[in-house]
């Protein structure tokens, strides 16, 4: 993370004693030295980490040490394990595992053998006299003490356990990971002639990369064509054909492994070729046959993994864009929701979204009609801005109004932009629709959704599932709960940011709210509809399962705009209306203010910083507060968060440039 260590610590303890994450990034900065909403996620994600491996720690101990293989060194290598995978690696050789090559030579008998290949003592032969005999000996010898078998048969089942036992040794692995992992590389080609009739995975025909190059998209387009069974691929450690390559492998770590293993051999000197031969033998078997294929799953796993962690970081910062455009406020907007058959659906809304009108024009039939229909509604309503959807016909209807503007039956001062329907047919369908345009026709409800977008898109699109909000491919190639989470996790960040007004937040907007969830948002505003408008923050205490925790998350990210207490309006917290008081009183002096309840250039003196610290506020919270009264009404979407506005095209430039 970067971040000093009681920075983490502070963070840790309030995340331990319930605080939600947009609370501590916002007020709480003097006990994490501010950090970032950013640094407090990764500093989540890596807590999971750890709590996963200390979670998989305790289940490979305690069953360790059911299965009476528990030694105190094999304690201490589980317990300093400081990774998942090395943990998973030490954990390997004692891991009950199905039946194997190698199991089943244990299961005749054939330890003692494959033991006296690499010189370890047993009690099947007597040391040092087992050194002398060559391996077709010592073979020959245990199949005479078992009772059945060749000495052929023999060797290789002692090779099959020297390679398992090679190939699962956690320094062995960790070495071949290192040496062989950039050579990785992945090829693919269709399964057949015909198994890509469409040629949807023409890029993919003859492709090859190595794995830690392969793009988020490429890897996920190669897993999709696997799973649909149009393509086939195949991980390979080098390029070039693969006997040139398994020979590189064998050259760069079979070398190694043979190395480790005749440390400590003692073969008398006439038989200590043989020996080597077998275990060179055993070597190469379980290179190929053991380690290249795990270590090939395990370089895959990694590719999706990361493949994953990119497309969620590209689907969050998709969807943020969405959330936080800046929003047109102020305005009569209309919508086209455009179509051909069935028409262009259009809805006209005032604005506080409310709809005015709702009507079907069908510019196909008759361009005058259309117009005239469109133009009076302008007209009765004062609506100068169109909200274009960009589905099917979009471009047929943006030609039709650079027409009507050109031939004068449009006003040229109308303004134009292009909205994103994804996810308003969804909307349409959903309850929520229907019980906020109980009146409307289900195909008429996505104009009116596509109308509220351009003027509040984060209050409009919290209605809908992210997932169907069109924020990036392969949604359904990856980790569908991460998603979930990663997607939720950008709805509540965006809707915090900008915080809600509590008496006109829909149960979706407020459910994402810091403390809340979608049962105490129903609850919300249920007590809303019976009793009337919050007339102030604290009156949200009176709300069933709102208690003392649930408000203290909650309360400095909703707004109360017309209460006793201005305070209420701003970002300031109620737990900071005390020093924010003083703080008014300090600097205003008297000034004019404007639209702040603090001059513009109001700043807090060192008596006004004592004061405040005497108050229980720090420097960061000082400092927000400060910004917070010199500017009550500011919306974060509007400057702040660099995301750009909708853009508008004029009918003048509408039809000089289309029409």
């Amino acid at each position: 993370l970067g971040v000093e260590e009681w920075r983490v610590r502070g963070a840790m303890k309030l995340f331990a004693d319930g605080a939600t994450l947009p609370f501590v990034a916002r007020y709480r900065k003097e006990q994490t030295g501010s950090m970032d909403e950013t640094q407090l996620r990764s500093l989540q994600t890596a807590t999971e980490r750890v709590e996963a491996l200390e979670s998989r720690r305790a289940v490979v101990l305690k069953t360790l040490r059911a299965a009476g293989t528990l030694t105190p060194k094999l304690e201490a290598a589980v317990n300093g394990a400081a990774t998942l995978q090395l943990l998973e690696d030490i954990y390997l050789p004692h891991r009950p595992k199905r039946k194997t090559k190698a199991s089943d030579a244990r299961d005749k008998g054939l330890q003692p053998l494959a033991d006296l290949m690499c010189s370890k003592p047993s009690s099947a032969f007597t040391f040092p006299n087992a050194l002398y005999l060559e391996p077709l000996a010592a073979a020959s010898n245990i199949m005479k003490m078992l009772g059945g078998g060749t000495p052929a048969e023999a060797l290789e089942g002692a090779r099959d356990i020297v390679a398992e036992e090679a190939m699962e040794d956690p320094d062995l692995r960790a070495f071949a990971r290192r040496v062989l992992s950039s050579d990785a590389a992945v090829t693919t080609k269709p399964r057949s002639k015909t198994s890509d009739p469409n040629n949807a995975f023409t890029a993919y025909h003859a492709f090859s990369c190595t794995v830690n190059r392969l793009r988020p998209y490429q890897t996920l387009a190669i897993a999709r064509g696997d799973k649909e069974k149009v393509l086939s691929f195949k991980i390979q450690v080098g390029f070039g054909e693969k006997d040139d390559a398994a020979r590189r492998v064998q050259e760069r770590v079979g070398t190694a492994v043979e190395k480790k293993l005749s440390e400590n051999v003692q073969h008398a000197p006439q038989t200590i070729g043989l020996w080597a031969q077998q275990r060179k033998t055993a070597i190469a078997d379980g290179i190929t046959r053991l380690l290249l294929p795990a270590l090939e799953r395990e370089w895959w796993k990694e590719a999706m993994d990361r493949a994953e962690q990119g497309s969620l970081e590209t689907f969050a910062t998709n969807l943020r864009s969405k959330l936080l455009q800046p929003p047109v406020k102020g305005k009569a907007v209309m919508a086209i929701d455009p179509g051909f058959k069935a028409g262009c659906k259009v809805a006209v809304v005032n604005a506080t979204g409310e709809v005015l009108a709702s009507k079907t024009v069908y510019p196909l039939r008759s361009a005058k009609d259309a117009s005239a229909t469109l133009s009076a509604l302008l007209q009765e309503h004062a609506c100068s801005a169109i909200a274009l959807g960009n589905g099917h016909g979009s471009r047929e209807a943006e030609h039709f109004i650079a027409a009507e503007v050109k031939a004068g039956r449009l006003p040229d001062t109308i303004r134009v932009t292009i909205v994103d329907e994804a996810g308003a047919s969804v909307y349409s369908a959903s309850e929520i629709a229907a019980k906020e345009l109980s009146t409307m026709d289900v195909t008429e409800r996505g104009a009116v959704s596509l109308a509220r977008r351009v003027q509040d898109p984060l209050s409009e699109l919290v209605k809908v599932d992210p997932k169907s909000l069109g924020v990036g491919l392969y949604q359904h190639d990856i980790n569908a709960k991460h998603l979930e989470k990663q997607l939720r996790d950008v709805v509540e960040g965006a809707v915090n940011a900008v915080g809600v007004d509590l008496n006109t937040a829909s149960p979706s907007l407020l459910q994402y709210i810091a403390g809340l969830h979608a049962g105490t948002a129903s609850k919300i505003v249920a007590h809303r509809d019976t009793h009337g408008p919050f007339p102030s923050r604290a009156s949200l205490s009176k709300v069933a399962g709102v208690g003392p925790k649930a408000f203290q998350q909650a309360a400095g990210f909703l707004r109360v705009y017309g209460s006793a207490n201005p305070l209420d309006a701003t970002s300031v917290h109620p737990e900071s209306y005390k020093a924010a008081k003083a703080l008014i009183k300090k600097v205003s002096g008297g000034a004019k203010q404007g639209a702040g309840l603090i001059p513009e250039g109001a700043q807090a003196s060192a008596d006004t910083r004592k004061e405040a610290q005497e108050l229980g506020v720090g420097d960061a919270t000082l400092n927000d507060i400060l910004d917070a009264l010199r500017h009550p009404d500011r919306d974060p979407r509007d400057t702040l968060l660099g995301i750009a506005p909708p853009t508008f095209r004029s009918g003048k430039a509408l039809a000089r440039d289309v029409g």
